[in-house]
């Protein structure tokens, strides 16, 4: 029987290894060349875990910061808001402390100038003008005088010229407010046209018959009307022979001693003169005076202007 071939041992370093006695040494594995080495594995339950923990460790801090982010957005979003809430705040009560001055201001003026004694009428600042001789300033004042003391917006002008107006020789009363304490008043006087026989008396008539005075005996440059005063039946001639004097001018007027209408269709009047004008009807009596003015540059017994486009002279008489 063949020998058992001793088993081959794995060089080191070029020395054999030392023989155990009794004991073989054990085989060693050698890779051949049809298999090839094994590369030393990594042990997964090694690598796993670290994934995992680096995994764990990115994930939270993802959702971190954006849960930070929301939570940055949202506070500042409610920052502008709570400014904004707080300016509109501000603006609202500074109009509202606008419109309470406002009213402050508009209640003390309404007090001064409605209540208080600062702007109120003063009797030495009512100032009066147009008074003569048939409308006296004293009688005026006495209608203006209990107003002083009211403060002068109340003053009612309206009301204080109806009652000047009472005065039987004011035609019109014109009143207006003088800031701070006065007023302006402007008088219109009737203007006498005419007298008419009243009992003893003579009646001062204006050119709508109003009776301004009476007086004992004629005035100067006033004619005297020969129709009864106060008589229904007598009251149109009345009328148009006042009406025709009231239209003449002043100077033409003075020239007219008396007047007298049978009818209201019949006026007629004497001149200082002697001469007589015959008048017609009270219409077209600014025409009817234009043409009278004309003709007085001819001296004539009497004048004709009842058709005043075609006037008739009577005894004319050439004036040098």
């Amino acid at each position: 029987m063949r020998a058992p071939t001793p088993p081959r041992t794995s060089r080191q370093s070029g020395k054999q290894p030392a023989k155990t006695a009794g004991k073989p040494a054990k085989p060693t594995s050698r890779p051949t060349a049809k298999q090839p080495a094994k590369k030393p594995a990594t042990k997964p339950s090694a690598v796993k875990p670290a994934a995992a923990k680096q995994a764990a460790s990115r994930q939270p801090a993802v959702k971190a910061s954006a849960t930070t982010g929301r939570a940055g957005v949202s506070t500042q979003f409610g920052q502008r808001l709570a400014e904004r809430r707080a300016a509109v705040r501000r603006l609202r009560w500074r109009w509202i402390a606008i419109a309470a001055a406002a009213v402050l201001v508009l209640a003390l003026l309404a007090w001064v100038a409605l209540a208080s004694p600062v702007l109120a009428l003063r009797k030495d600042d009512i100032h009066i003008s147009g008074t003569g001789d048939l409308v006296s300033t004293q009688e005026v004042r006495q209608v203006l005088d209990p107003a002083a003391g009211t403060p002068l917006a109340r003053v009612d002008t309206g009301a204080l010229s109806q009652d000047v107006e009472q005065i039987v020789a004011v035609r019109e009363a014109q009143i207006s407010r003088d800031w701070p304490h006065g007023l302006q008043v402007q008088i219109t006087p009737r203007e006498p046209v005419a007298l008419v026989a009243d009992g003893e008396e003579f009646a001062v008539l204006d050119g709508t018959g109003v009776v301004l005075q009476h007086v004992d005996e004629p005035v100067e440059g006033l004619p005297v009307v020969d129709v009864p005063l106060g008589e229904e039946k007598t009251e149109a001639s009345l009328t148009a022979v006042l009406e025709v004097m009231d239209t003449l001018p002043t100077k033409m007027l003075e020239q007219v001693a008396s007047a007298s209408a049978a009818t209201s269709h019949d006026v007629q009047f004497e001149l200082d003169s002697g001469a007589e004008v015959f008048w017609g009807t009270a219409t077209e009596n600014e025409l009817k005076a234009s043409v009278l003015q004309t003709l007085l540059q001819v001296e004539a017994s009497s004048y004709d202007v009842s058709a005043p486009r075609a006037p008739i002279t009577t005894g004319e008489e050439r004036l040098e």
